[in-house]
């Protein structure tokens, strides 16, 4: 057991003695959260842990405590539901729990039982269509700012020239090339900043969505914590890594919300994007194994 999984398990069994969680498992070594399942003795009934890793992310965190309880009323799937909240000592969330939610990641269920696929993407599409059309209270929104298109196109250009400080000298000349014509080719299209901001899951992988192969629905989103409003064509990024452009398409025909001007411009270009993120994480973790698999992929793009 390391030393993470030790801390964090007492820290479980001081918090809730009640609930007698006898076993514990980390399930993620993800960037934002260390995450462990819990499982009672009696019932045999799993916990989900989320302990943020890093300051920023308790606010991310505070934004989920103030947002799921209106998206479990919105939308026509589980999210979930935060029954235990753990205070640090600033008064911030340290860490919180919930009722895992049953289900298999989406990629493995389309690749498994392929026949699922139609009525999962039609699924999907009517949450997403939920979701990008709800309307959030004032006491949501003094935590999630509403954010206009121009703010949206600005956080991009700030991304860019992170990108340009930090990632360029890792490439050499024709890559760098390749990188500009990327962010500049997408950043300097006007019909690409012509959509409507929506509130939107803003990583919304193939992990994040479960799935019951044999009753052949959707049954749960997870990890809320980048949701904000934004540009509703990047909650199907993930859907086209997972599914391809085959099963986007059929998500689109149960989808009623507005996907804009050069929708599959945006996707492709949130897509190809992915692992300068990757990167400037490993950089700012100071995480090597992550900069270099991010600059492989990053390449693979780059030379295409």
């Amino acid at each position: 057991m390391n030393a993470d999984l030790i801390l964090h398990t007492s820290a479980i069994r001081a918090a809730c003695p009640v609930l007698g969680f006898q076993s514990f498992l980390p399930i993620d070594e993800g960037w934002s959260s260390f995450v462990v399942e819990a499982r009672t003795a009696q019932s045999g009934q799993s916990w989900i842990f989320r302990f943020p890793r890093r300051p920023e992310i308790v606010k991310s965190l505070e934004i989920e405590i103030a947002l799921l309880p209106y998206l479990a009323r919105a939308l026509p799937v589980c999210v979930p539901q935060f029954e235990i909240i753990v205070p640090g000592p600033d008064g911030r969330p340290a860490f919180v729990g919930y009722p895992k939610i049953l289900g298999s990641a989406l990629d493995s269920v389309l690749a498994d039982y392929p026949e699922a696929q139609p009525n999962l993407a039609q699924q999907i599409g009517e949450i997403l269509s939920a979701l990008h059309q709800t309307t959030l209270p004032w006491v949501v929104h003094r935590l999630l700012p509403r954010r206009t298109v121009l703010d949206w196109k600005r956080s991009y250009l700030d991304l860019y020239q992170k990108v340009r400080q930090q990632v360029y000298p890792m490439l050499d000349a024709s890559r760098q090339g390749a990188a500009t014509a990327l962010w500049e080719g997408f950043l300097r299209q006007r019909d690409h900043f012509r959509f409507e901001v929506a509130l939107i899951h803003g990583d919304l992988g193939a992990e994040h969505i479960l799935c019951d192969p044999v009753c052949n629905r959707v049954t749960g989103i997870l990890d809320w914590e980048d949701a904000c409003t934004g540009d509703p064509a990047l909650d199907f990024v993930g859907l086209l890594q997972s599914g391809g452009e085959g099963f986007v398409c059929q998500v689109l025909t149960a989808y009623r919300g507005k996907s804009g001007a050069n929708f599959w411009a945006r996707v492709n270009f949130y897509t190809k994007i992915i692992p300068f993120y990757e990167i400037l994480f490993g950089l700012e973790t100071s995480d090597l194994l992550r900069t270099q698999a991010g600059l492989l992929r990053l390449q693979g793009i780059l030379d295409d």
